[in-house]
């Protein structure tokens, strides 16, 4: 189907994807039958923004699309534009929710395909992006998780690597980061990490990710060089608005998973509680952990900023470092005692 003929004009006049071009609708030929891909748009008054969303992904043309819109109860202008797109839209619904996790949780209910990602409504994917998602799935069977590049812009743009995956666990848990918008899940496989955990606001994705990577290992994740997403930076951006937030839930959320692997604790809130981690990958995950750890803490050293500095002082596990980074560690802990920079 061509869209670029039916859809609706722009609120604004504008020019280039996804706004008067669409994805050839013939590169779809060049196979019979695609799977179904799943996407879900949590939303909360994105109005200046969630129009270019929904238009990247309807002028995919792609054939077996399920596209889901969770909204929060906007009360700017993103119900009208919604509702402007409603008869491409598979689901979409406008209501109080408990944050961004609580609206995927809502919309991966409605979610029946065989592909699945979530699309944040102030980004919007690139021209035929999910017809190579689809195609790399279909001739890679071995595929669990498809992991493609970012452009991110708005702020400082640049372009963003693709979820870093290394030669072992270890490296890959060390890295710690999922770029999340190019991140593409067989539904199956995220269905067995779901649901996110609602009290997570920031790094949900990590969450999920993380959880994969100690049950899964690395073996059934691919990358690709492909450009899938543009992802906006902005001054409401979680991630930079709240920066230290993102920090702080991200190295609580490693701690977590480094305590229920050492100690077996059920503290306050166990956000693996549950998990089965196959003894063999405990070791690899423990030092991924805290390599990640004294990487973060060299970094907010220098920056100077004490207090995600001594969480990560407290966080760090010696006994997991090699000799190097051991001495490092301990080298570090006794400048800041000695300057008391608390």
């Amino acid at each position: 189907m061509d869209f670029l003929e039916i859809l609706p004009k722009s609120i604004e006049t504008k020019k280039g994807w996804p706004w008067d071009e669409e994805t050839d609708p013939a590169i779809y030929t060049v196979y019979k039958n695609f799977p179904k891909i799943s996407i879900i748009t949590p939303s909360y008054n994105q109005g200046a923004y969630i129009e270019e969303t929904i238009r990247s992904i309807l002028l995919q043309n792609y054939p077996n699309l399920e596209y889901v819109i969770i909204d929060g109860g906007s009360t700017d202008n993103t119900i009208e534009i919604i509702k402007k797109y409603e008869p491409w839209i598979t689901y979409w619904v406008s209501e109080k929710d408990k944050g961004q996790s609580d609206a995927i949780n809502k919309g991966f209910e409605k979610c029946s395909g065989e592909i699945f990602n979530w699309l944040n409504s102030d980004d919007y994917y690139t021209a035929g992006s999910l017809f190579k998602v689809a195609e790399f799935f279909m001739e890679n069977e071995n595929t669990d998780v498809l992991a493609g590049r970012s452009t991110i812009f708005g702020i400082n743009n640049r372009i963003s690597e693709a979820t870093p995956v290394f030669k072992n666990l270890s490296a890959t848990i060390s890295a710690s980061r999922i770029n999340q918008p190019a991140t593409f899940f067989r539904l199956n496989i995220f269905k067995s990490l779901a649901p996110l955990d609602i009290s997570m606001h920031y790094v949900m994705d990590l969450h999920v990710w993380l959880k994969y990577l100690v049950r899964n290992g690395i073996d059934r994740v691919h990358r690709i060089d492909n450009i899938l997403v543009n992802f906006r930076e902005h001054e409401l951006s979680k991630t930079i608005a709240s920066e230290m937030e993102f920090y702080k839930e991200k190295y609580f959320l490693l701690n977590n998973l480094q305590r229920k692997i050492e100690d077996n604790l059920h503290q306050e809130k166990d956000f693996f509680d549950g998990i089965i981690i196959p003894g063999h990958r405990t070791e690899d995950i423990l030092t991924g952990i805290n390599d990640c750890f004294l990487f973060w803490l060299r970094h907010f050293c220098k920056d100077k900023k004490n207090e995600i500095a001594n969480i990560l002082i407290e966080f760090i596990n010696p006994k997991k470092l090699n000799l190097k980074s051991k001495i490092e560690y301990f080298y570090i802990k006794s400048i800041y005692k000695v300057n008391k920079l608390t």
